[in-house]
């Protein structure tokens, strides 16, 4: 049941991160579109190559941080898990000496 409720949760998060940042760009490209392009100095212009060559690398940084994370996240949990079972032998020969 909790995995319902994140999961939905994070759905709808999505769902409305994507729908801002759809309404933000048709909203930019609406505005960009009427702007004459003449009127900006082309000092101010990024270099759509390297902008683009920039995200790129970026973003497969953040995917490799993400991956990373991640293992370290389920090792945490394996390693927890195994401490926890190995101490059950021990409880119970605790129990039994009593």
């Amino acid at each position: 049941m909790t995995t319902d409720v994140v999961d939905n949760a994070n759905d709808s998060t999505l769902r409305v991160i994507n729908f801002a940042q759809d309404t933000f760009l048709k909203a930019y490209s609406a505005i960009t579109s009427r702007v004459p392009s003449v009127l900006t100095p082309s000092w101010m212009l990024p270099d759509p190559e390297r902008s683009r060559e920039a995200i790129e690398r970026a973003f497969d940084f953040q995917a490799q941080l993400l991956e990373s994370r991640k293992a370290f996240a389920l090792g945490l949990l394996e390693a927890g898990t195994r401490a926890s079972e190995d101490d059950e032998p021990k409880k119970a020969t605790a129990a039994a000496k009593k």
